[in-house]
C-alpha cells in the first residue's frame, strides 16, 4: 500500500512533500495564515465588499454556472468565522438574495448549504436536497452529485445510515448517466469515503479512489478535489495502520494546499498528521515524544476553534484526552468533557461514541464500574451510527473495563464480543492483502487479551493458543484452504496480466528515462490493482469460516523428538502506561505445554537489527548478541524440554520473523541452536498442523532444477550475488555457481535439469511441477518490501508474452502438489512484515501455490556460497533424510568449512520439515550418464543377440 498511496500522490501534484520534522513549522505557517488574514485587508483584492460585488458581478454574467454561485463561499471562507463574521454574514446574505431573485436553479441552495455545514447541520440538510431535483431539472450532473455528497455526509455523521447510503447511491447513478469526468471522480470518492466511513471493503475504497485521481490528474483546475482524493487516502492508511503512509500522504497534502496558499481544512490534515505519529507511537511507546504529541494536537485544537470546525475540535479534544492519561489524568478529564460538548452540539454520533470510549480508557484504572458504563454507551453510540470501525473502537475500551469490573467468565464472554467484531469486520474486505492489513492494525486488541489468560499463576493455555492463532497468517490460511480460483475471469486474467508484462518489459531497461518511468509505474499500478481485485469475488463467494488448530491437537501431532515454539511479542506496558499483553513464548510438546514469560528489559527490534547487521560482517563478531537474544528468548523455553529432543519449531511473532533462529549461542562460543537442533519455521501452528497432516501422492520423479537463465539484456560479466532492484531497471550478470549447483545437485538426486534460455518463465507456467518431488530455483530475485505483488523471481521470458519476472500472483497459481520448493536466490524469505500475518515474500506465494516446504534466504546469498551449502543440502537429502535434518547436516559442513554464519544461517526451512525425496539414480551418476548407460547396455544385448543369430 505504501508505494501505491505515493504513486496516487504522483497523480494528483509535483510538490514536494515537507519532511516529519517541518511539519510543524508548516502547521505554524498555516495557523498564523488563519489568524493573520483579516488584518491584511487592505486593498482590493482583500477587502470583503468588493469581492462580493464582483462576485454578484459573475453571476449576472452567467446565471446558471456553479463556480459563480460558489464564488460567495470562497469569500467567506477566505476569512475566519470567530474573528471576521461580518465577511461571513454578508457573503451569505449575498447568496440568499441571489436565491431569492432565482427560486428556479439550484446553485444557490446548494452553496447556501455550504454555510450551513457544521453550525446547523439540519439547516444544511435541507438546502441540498431542495437543491438535488432543481439541479436534475437543470441537467446538472456535477451539481446533482455535489447535493448528494453533501447530504450523505451530515446524515452518516448522525448516525441515519440508511438514508446516506441512498444518496451515496444516487451520486453513483447521477454521475454514470452524466458524462462529466469530474462529476464521475466525486462519486468514487464518496463511494470510497462511505466505505471508509460504514467499516466496507477498504480495498474498493482505494480501487475507487485510484480511479478518481486518473480521471482528474491533469485538471489544473480540481486542485481541491485533488486535495480530497489525497485525504482519503490518508485516512484509508490510517485505516489500514499504514502509519508511515499516512503522515507521508498528509504532508504532501499540507505542502499542496500551502502551494496552492489555501489554508482551509488544514485543521483536520494537522490533526490527521498527530494522530497517526500516536499510531506509531503506540507500537513504539516513547515517553520523551509526548510532549510533541501533545503540542501537535493543541496545534491542530487551535487550528480548528480558528476555522469554526466543530467536528475537528472534538476530535483534537478526544486526541488530548488520550496523550494525558498517563501523564495528567485530570486535564484528560477536561478534555474528554469537551468532546462530548462538541460532539453533541453538532450531532455527530461517531465522535461522540469515541469519546465516551476514551472516557472508559481513562476511569478503568480509578473508577471500574464508571469506565465499564462510558464504555458501554460508545459501543451503543458506534452500533447506532452502523460504523464497525468505530464499534471495534468502542470494544477495546469495553474489553479493558470489563477485566476491571467483571468477574473473569464475564469479561472473557465480553472479550470474545470484540474478537467477534473485529473478524466480522475483516471478512468484509474481498482483498487477502486489505483483510491481513486491517487485522494487522488490530492486533493488539488480541494480544492483550491472550496477555491476561497467561498471567494467571495457573495460565489458560489452550484459549490464549487459540487467541494468538488468530493472529499467525489467518489470509494465508484461507489461501491455503480455498480452491484455485478458475472461471469466467481466466480471459481476463491472461489480458491483464499479459499488459502488465508489456509494461515491466519497458521498465527492465536500465536507460529508461525518469519521466517515462514514472509514468509507467503509475500505468503498473492500475493494472497491478486491476489483477488482485479480479478474483476478489469469487474467493468472497468460496470463504468459508477459518479452522484453527487447538492446543491439543497440536500436542497429539508432536512427535516425541519434536518441540513448537510459539511466540507473542507484544508491549509489557502501553501508550496509555497500562498493561499491554507482554511478550510470551508457549511451549508445546507430545507431554505437555507450559508458557515462559520472556524477559521484558530486552529491547527486541534494536537488538535483532544490529545482530543482523553484525553477520553481514562475515567476522564473528555477532556472537555476543547471538548470546543476548538466546538467553532472552530460548533459554527457559529450551532448559527442560525432554532429552530426546532433536527439532524445533519455531511460530515467530513481530521482529522475530526477521531473525535467524539458527545463528543464537547458549554461550558466545557455543554450537550455533542450528547445530544442535533441526530447525522449521511455520507460519502458524494451524497451517504447519495441516502440512503434517496432509496425504500427499508420490512424487514421480525426484527434482526439478531451473537454474543460471539469460536474462533480457543482461551483460556479460559474471554476479556475486542472486539480488535485483527492478524499478531501476535491470543491470544483472549471469550468475556461472548457479550453473555449477544446478549440475551438482542433479548428480546427487537425480531428475531434470533446465539452464539457460532454456530456464524460462513460460517453462515454468505450462510445466507439471507437482509430478517432481523438489522443484529447486537458481536464479536472481526481486524482493519488494513495500509491494508483494511486485517480488518476483528472474527467468528467461521464453515466450513473447512473458517478461521473465516470474510474479508472486502468478507463482500463486501454480500447481505444486505439497512438494519442496528450494529457492537459492536472494532475500526470498523476506518482504514487508505485517503484525498479525507474517513476511509477505516469495515462500507465501509459494504456500499458496501448494507447496508444503520453502527453503528461501532472509538476505542476499553470495554465488559460491549458496553453491556449496546447497550441493551439501542435497546430498543429505539424497540418503534419505528429511529436508530439516538435512539443512541441520548442510549447516554443519559449511561450518566445518570455515564458513561465516552469514553463508548458512540465512537459509531457512518454513513449512513441514520431514518432507523427504527418493533419488532417481546412484550418488555421484548424472540422468545423462544413466541414459548413456543405459543404451550400452541396450547396444551389448542387441550384439549378442545378433551374434547368436548367426550360429
Amino acid at each position: 500500500m505504501g508505494s501505491e498511496l505515493r504513486a496516487l500522490r504522483r497523480h494528483t501534484a509535483c510538490y514536494s512533500a515537507p519532511s516529519v520534522g517541518l511539519v510543524a513549522a508548516v502547521l505554524v505557517v498555516c495557523l498564523a495564515w488563519l489568524t493573520l488574514q483579516p488584518a491584511w485587508a487592505s486593498g482590493e483584492e482583500n477587502d470583503p465588499a468588493m469581492q462580493l460585488a464582483a462576485c454578484r458581478q459573475k453571476v449576472l454574467d452567467a446565471p446558471q454556472d456553479y463556480l459563480s454561485h460558489l464564488c460567495f463561499f470562497q469569500v467567506a471562507r477566505q476569512y475566519s468565522r470567530s474573528t471576521h463574521p461580518q465577511a461571513w454574514s454578508q457573503s451569505r446574505e449575498a447568496l440568499q438574495t441571489r436565491r431569492r431573485d432565482d427560486t428556479d436553479h439550484g446553485w444557490p441552495s446548494l452553496v447556501l448549504g455550504y454555510f450551513a455545514t457544521g453550525r446547523d447541520n439540519e439547516a444544511a440538510l435541507r438546502h441540498f436536497e431542495a437543491a438535488i431535483p432543481q439541479l436534475e431539472r437543470h441537467g446538472e450532473t456535477l451539481g446533482v452529485v455535489l447535493a448528494h455528497a453533501n447530504a450523505h455526509r451530515i446524515l452518516l455523521r448522525q448516525g441515519q445510515h440508511r438514508a446516506a447510503t441512498e444518496h451515496m447511491l444516487a451520486a453513483q447513478r447521477s454521475a454514470e448517466a452524466g458524462a462529466n469526468s469530474e462529476a464521475t471522480a466525486r462519486a468514487l470518492v464518496l463511494a470510497a469515503s462511505h466505505r471508509l466511513n460504514t467499516g466496507g471493503d477498504l480495498g474498493r475504497s482505494y480501487a475507487d479512489l485510484q480511479r478518481a485521481a486518473g480521471l482528474v490528474a491533469e485538471r489544473d483546475d480540481l486542485a481541491r478535489l485533488q486535495s480530497s482524493i489525497l485525504f482519503e487516502l490518508g485516512r484509508l492508511a490510517f485505516e489500514l495502520g499504514r502509519w508511515h503512509d499516512a503522515i507521508t500522504t498528509y504532508e504532501h497534502l499540507l505542502a499542496l494546499r500551502q502551494a496552492q496558499e489555501d489554508a482551509y481544512g488544514t485543521a483536520g490534515i494537522a490533526l490527521n498528521i498527530a494522530m497517526a505519529r500516536q499510531g506509531q507511537l503506540e507500537l513504539a511507546p516513547d515517553a520523551a515524544a509526548l510532549p510533541d504529541l501533545e503540542a501537535r494536537a493543541a496545534v491542530a485544537l487551535d487550528l480548528a476553534n480558528k476555522e469554526g470546525s466543530r467536528i475537528n475540535a472534538a476530535r483534537a479534544h478526544r486526541m488530548l484526552a488520550e496523550v494525558l492519561i498517563s501523564r495528567r489524568p485530570e486535564d484528560a478529564k477536561v478534555h474528554i468533557e469537551a468532546c462530548l460538548a462538541a460532539a453533541r452540539e453538532i450531532a455527530d454520533v461517531a465522535i461522540e461514541s469515541s469519546c465516551h470510549s476514551v472516557r472508559g480508557r481513562l476511569l478503568a484504572q480509578r473508577d471500574p464500574a464508571a469506565a465499564l458504563a462510558a464504555s458501554r454507551q460508545g459501543l451503543d453510540l458506534a452500533q447506532r451510527h452502523q460504523n464497525p470501525l468505530y464499534e471495534v473502537f468502542a470494544w477495546r475500551s469495553l474489553v479493558r473495563a470489563a477485566w476491571h469490573a467483571l468477574e473473569r467468565e464475564a469479561a472473557l464472554e465480553v472479550s470474545h464480543q470484540a474478537l467477534d467484531a473485529i473478524e466480522s469486520l475483516r471478512k468484509v474486505q474481498q482483498d487477502p492483502l486489505t483483510r491481513a492489513q486491517l487485522l494487522s492494525n488490530w492486533s493488539t486488541e488480541l494480544a492483550w487479551l491472550a496477555g491476561r489468560l497467561l498471567e494467571d499463576e495457573t495460565p489458560d493455555l489452550a484459549q490464549a493458543f487459540a487467541i494468538i492463532e488468530r493472529l499467525r497468517s489467518p489470509v494465508l490460511l484461507e489461501s491455503v484452504e480455498r480452491s484455485p480460483t478458475v472461471g469466467t475471469s481466466e480471459g481476463e486474467r491472461r489480458r491483464i496480466r499479459k499488459r502488465i508484462a508489456a509494461i515491466q518489459r519497458r521498465l527492465l531497461d536500465p536507460g529508461l528515462g525518469s519521466d517515462l518511468r514514472q509514468r509507467l509505474l503509475n500505468e503498473l499500478d492500475g493494472w497491478e490493482l486491476q489483477e488482485r481485485f479480479l478474483a476478489a469475488p469469487e474467493v468472497a463467494k468460496e470463504r468459508r469460516e477459518t479452522r484453527f488448530v487447538e492446543l491439543r491437537e497440536i500436542e497429539a501431532t508432536l512427535r516425541p523428538d519434536e518441540a513448537l515454539l510459539s511466540f507473542q511479542i507484544d508491549l509489557w506496558i502501553d501508550f496509555f502506561g497500562q498493561a499491554g499483553g507482554g511478550a510470551w513464548v508457549i511451549v508445546s510438546t507430545a507431554q505437555g505445554s507450559r508458557r515462559f514469560a520472556l524477559d521484558p528489559s530486552l529491547a527486541l527490534a534494536p537488538s535483532v537489527s544490529i545482530f543482523l547487521g553484525l553477520l553481514q560482517r562475515r567476522d564473528g563478531s555477532e556472537a555476543d548478541v547471538a548470546h543476548q537474544l538466546y538467553t532472552a528468548l530460548l533459554t527457559d523455553a529450551l532448559a527442560d524440554l525432554p532429552a530426546a529432543t532433536r527439532r524445533l519449531v519455531l511460530v515467530p511473532d513481530g521482529v522475530l520473523h526477521h531473525l535467524p533462529f539458527a545463528a543464537l549461542r547458549a554461550e558466545p562460543e557455543a554450537p550455533a541452536l542450528g547445530q544442535r537442533f533441526e530447525i522449521v519455521q511455520a507460519p502458524s501452528a494451524s497451517l504447519w498442523h495441516r502440512w503434517r497432516h496432509d496425504e500427499v501422492p508420490p512424487a514421480r520423479r525426484s527434482l526439478l532444477a531451473l537454474a543460471d537463465p539469460r536474462l533480457p539484456s543482461a551483460p556479460r560479466h559474471a554476479d556475486t550475488t542472486r539480488s535485483a532492484v527492478l524499478l531501476q531497471g535491470l543491470h544483472l550478470g549471469q550468475l556461472p555457481h548457479a550453473r555449477h549447483e544446478g549440475r551438482a545437485i542433479v548428480r546427487r538426486l537425480g531428475g531434470r535439469l533446465v539452464v539457460g534460455a532454456e530456464a524460462s518463465e513460460h517453462f515454468v507456467k505450462g510445466h507439471d511441477l507437482a509430478q517432481y518431488g523438489v522443484v529447486h530455483f537458481a536464479s536472481h530475485a526481486v524482493a519488494d518490501g513495500q509491494r508483494a505483488e511486485r517480488s518476483c523471481l528472474i527467468l528467461t521470458p521464453g515466450g513473447l508474452e512473458e517478461d521473465g519476472l516470474l510474479r508472486s500472483p502468478e507463482i500463486a497459481d501454480l500447481d505444486l502438489g505439497g512438494r519442496l520448493v528450494v529457492v537459492s536466490a536472494c532475500q526470498t524469505a523476506a518482504g514487508e512484515l505485517l503484525r498479525a500475518e507474517g513476511i509477505l515474500s516469495l515462500a507465501r506465494a509459494f504456500f499458496e501455490a501448494g507447496a508444503h516446504g520453502v527453503i528461501g534466504s532472509r538476505w542476499p546469498l553470495r554465488d559460491a556460497d549458496a553453491a556449496f551449502f546447497f550441493e551439501s543440502f542435497y546430498g543429505h537429502l539424497a540418503t534419505g533424510q528429511s529436508a530439516a535434518a538435512a539443512l541441520r547436516s548442510a549447516r554443519r559442513e559449511a561450518i566445518a568449512k570455515g564458513l561465516p554464519t552469514a553463508a548458512w544461517a540465512g537459509v531457512s526451512l518454513l513449512g513441514n520439515g520431514d518432507l523427504r525425496v527418493s533419488p532417481e539414480a546412484a550418488a555421484g551418476a548424472s540422468t545423462w550418464g544413466w541414459k548413456v548407460a543405459g543404451g550400452g547396455a541396450m547396444l551389448l544385448l542387441l550384439g549378442f543377440w545378433g551374434w547368436r543369430r548367426t550360429k
